[in-house]
């Protein structure tokens, strides 16, 4: 009779894998592979290059080296500094005037999970895809908070109204972000909306537990089953998120959960 099998998991696994390659990174350790780029240079490890780059594995493995210098032509020192930290930890924030450069430089190194041929999926079809880069490139315009809830929540009431028409829509709702809703519509239809859906689809598969599907709330960049649970009564959820109470909290039921 076999013996009986124990299953051990290491709960911060993934957490404590990530933050182990980025110290290693930032302080050079056991690195085996310097990239030269506009005179300047990044030493990185080739075991993680390869893991998330075809294009680096079959270049490693075609010129075994042990500490080879690869020489990057015509890519971008801070995009390359992105797409490493991309790479160690699965996330970056990219500025928005370096995100085309980003995109186009991640397909040109066959980097995993920024790779394909743009063509954004939703979960519930093309109509969705469309408006998601109405959204996207309505809020990639305007970065105050009020102004992008209230162009999103008309963009969402006029679909529920009318779907089928997403520049009528957007002409109506646009000028709550006061820009130009024609360049709206131009970003959503080109690739500049493609690369904003794809920006926000990497944002997507980073979130921690990961999601099934959206739209999801996250609160202090996490998310978990419970607090998705309690989202249709916000205020309670973000007064119990508070380090420091505000008196408009102090009515509320603490026993939410």
């Amino acid at each position: 009779m076999a013996s009986e099998q124990f299953s051990l998991c290491w709960d911060n696994f993934h957490r404590n894998m990530s933050m182990g390659m980025q110290s290693l990174l930032e302080n050079e350790v056991l690195v085996d592979v310097t990239l030269a780029i506009e005179g300047r240079y990044l030493k990185a490890h080739k075991m993680v290059l390869s893991v998330c780059s075809p294009y680096f594995r079959e270049l490693f493995q075609s010129n075994p080296c042990k500490h080879p210098i690869v020489f990057m032509k015509d890519v971008s020192y801070v995009v390359l500094m992105d797409l490493l930290q991309f790479m160690y930890q699965g996330e970056v924030q990219v500025a928005q005037e370096n995100l085309s450069l980003f995109i186009k430089t991640a397909e040109a190194l066959q980097i995993k999970g920024l790779t394909g041929d743009n063509e954004a999926k939703c979960q519930h079809g093309p109509k969705e895809c469309v408006y998601n880069k109405i959204e996207a490139c309505g809020m990639a315009r305007n970065v105050d908070q009020n102004a992008v809830i209230s162009f999103v929540h008309c963009i969402e009431k006029g679909i529920k109204t009318d779907d089928s028409n997403y520049k009528r829509i957007t002409k109506k709702c646009g000028p709550l972000l006061n820009v130009n809703t024609a360049d709206i519509i131009k970003c959503a239809e080109g690739q500049e909306g493609d690369e904003l859906m794809v920006a926000n689809g990497v944002k997507t598969d980073a979130v921690q537990p990961s999601i099934d599907g959206v739209p999801t709330v996250l609160y202090n960049n996490y998310y978990n089953d419970t607090l998705e649970e309690y989202n249709d009564n916000f205020l309670t959820i973000a007064c119990k998120l508070l380090d420091d109470e505000p008196a408009a909290c102090m009515h509320l039921d603490n026993e939410i959960w």
